[in-house]
């Protein structure tokens, strides 16, 4: 479904009753990543709780148009922050984000932190990339590093597809890919290319960094990093476990940027006990 939130048709699509959950996804993808990844968790046979499952396409991504009038991150967060309040006017929340969406998700936090109840952080970005003459600075990563590959699957898919999945495939398995091909790259194709790169691409930082002289989040937090990320890496969200007393913090071997698609049973509980870390408070 659509709702106009000022000049922005916003994209969405919303599962189940109940609390709410807003799941942000991260940069050049779509909301099919979030609900991909964690809709398994709420449909599974154990359960977990009633909850009203929010999953939007970030302006230039999926189905929502980029604007001109988003020029930058901060033009970004304010329409992530109008959308919120068309959507979910009033009360709390519990909020997830992935890559880049973990960096707008803990903005969110800073400029409402007394509307969410609880927050998940899936591969986070600490920052956006820097733009440099030999490419990106990244900043503390480890170098990307295959630790399973299924030989003769790969030798099945496309040169197209193999590239593709080989850019952040830690994992490169045929159940990986069942997952990275339903979730992740129908986003990757669909991303409004020209607008990420001029619109977003030339301001990608928030005016106020997120997590400056941030106040302890003191309710149930979820932090899951990948230990071949070779994107956002592991070791930079690890410098700010302070600012999450309630954190479980754990770094997946096995896993990279996708980590959801690659390590998914443990994935799939840890998100569980979050769940049930803010279901007791």
């Amino acid at each position: 479904m659509s709702m106009s939130v000022g000049d922005i048709p916003f994209y969405y699509e919303t599962m189940g009753e109940g609390f709410p959950l807003l799941a942000i996804h991260g940069w050049g993808v779509d909301h099919r990543l979030m609900s991909g990844c964690l809709e398994p968790v709420f449909s599974g046979a154990d359960g977990c709780g009633q909850y009203r499952r929010i999953y939007p396409d970030l302006p230039g991504m999926g189905k929502t148009p980029g604007p001109e009038s988003i020029t930058g991150a901060d033009d970004l967060l304010g329409a992530v922050i109008s959308f919120i309040d068309s959507v979910l006017p009033d009360g709390r929340f519990l909020l997830a984000g992935e890559s880049f969406g973990g960096y707008l998700s803990r903005a969110l936090l800073r400029r409402i932190p007394e509307r969410v109840a609880g927050l998940l952080l899936v591969a986070p970005a600490l920052r956006p990339f820097i733009k440099t003459d030999t490419g990106f600075d990244k900043g503390d990563v480890p170098e990307h590093r295959v630790t399973e590959e299924d030989a003769e699957f790969m030798g099945t898919l496309s040169r197209d597809d193999s590239d593709a999945f080989r850019f952040m495939g830690v994992r490169l398995t045929r159940d990986s890919w069942e997952r990275f091909s339903r979730d992740v790259m129908p986003g990757i194709r669909a991303a409004d290319k020209r607008f990420l790169e001029r619109n977003l691409g030339e301001n990608p930082f928030l005016s106020e960094n997120p997590d400056e002289g941030m106040s302890p989040f003191e309710r149930p937090t979820l932090i899951i990093t990948g230990r071949q990320d070779a994107t956002v890496g592991y070791r930079d969200m690890w410098s700010l476990i302070e600012n999450f007393p309630r954190a479980t913090y754990a770094c997946l071997d096995g896993a990279g940027h996708n980590l959801q698609t690659e390590r998914v049973p443990l994935f799939e509980s840890l998100v569980r006990d979050w769940l049930e870390r803010v279901a007791h408070g």
